[in-house]
């Protein structure tokens, strides 16, 4: 700064004012590079803080869709018995034909499956980091997901439940005996209480209550709807996956 004051005033004293003035604008200029260089080395940082951030993100987002994707595939296999059980025994009831398997597609019919959903990387893009996610298609497809796929596979949950216990209530606790013990089966993923098997106390009496066929028919389709709401979910999860694995792949790649 001494060098910068004596050169001035020599310029000034020697009455060179066009120098001055080139000197001005120079030392200006110094200036002006070097706010830019301050400011284009905070964007570095800021740029370097926000990559952090989003594969921070995408690394969670990966994780909760990778065992969100496993636990839609599990569920889908068990609302499929559920599903079987409903289907076997409208038939049963339709064609009059009670069997073996009656009490079996009874414990199909009113097992209850639950979804447990990972949602710690959601919790954090509604927690303002959502602006860290540059491809937008992946933000729209994961809030697609939790809002849309995984909240409506959840409020189909609530809804069979209802179902399925007002099925046991009016019907399987009135109409039905406990089933022979060698009949007992155990699956894996299914609420407790739906290890026990039961057969109806008089099958051609229940073949012909309409009530009880009306319900079966609605659970039917309360089940269906839910399959639907699953698979759908089961597909956009393996693609925001991929969105996910393309996106950091691509900024390892970046030098």
């Amino acid at each position: 700064m001494n060098l910068f004051k004596k050169a001035r005033f020599n310029l000034l004293t020697k009455n060179k004012f066009v120098k001055y003035l080139l000197y001005a604008l120079g030392e200006i200029a110094l200036v002006v590079i070097g706010i830019l260089l301050a400011l284009q080395i905070n964007n570095w940082k800021e740029d370097d803080l926000n990559n952090k951030q989003e594969t921070k993100l995408l690394l969670q987002l990966k994780s909760d869709l990778t065992l969100n994707q496993q636990e839609v595939v599990d569920l889908n296999k068990r609302i499929s018995i559920n599903k079987q059980g409903i289907d076997s025994l409208i038939m049963q009831l339709q064609n009059g034909e009670e069997s073996v398997m009656t009490p079996i597609y009874v414990n199909f019919t009113q097992r209850k499956s639950f979804f447990n959903k990972k949602s710690s990387g959601y919790n954090m893009i509604q927690n303002g980091m959502a602006t860290y996610i540059k491809n937008k298609t992946i933000l729209s497809d994961i809030l697609e997901l939790y809002e849309n796929d995984f909240t409506g596979i959840s409020q189909r949950q609530v809804l069979m439940h209802t179902e399925v216990g007002e099925l046991r209530k009016e019907y399987i606790n009135k109409l039905f005996r406990p089933a022979k013990n060698e009949l007992r089966i155990k699956l894996e993923g299914l609420d407790k209480t739906s290890n026990d098997l039961f057969a109806p106390l008089d099958f051609k009496a229940l073949s012909s209550n309409v009530p009880f066929l009306n319900n079966l028919m609605q659970l039917k389709n309360t089940v269906e709807r839910r399959l639907v709401f699953i698979e759908e979910a089961t597909t956009k999860t393996d693609r925001a996956l991929q969105l996910i694995e393309q996106e950091l792949k691509s900024k390892n790649n970046k030098p």
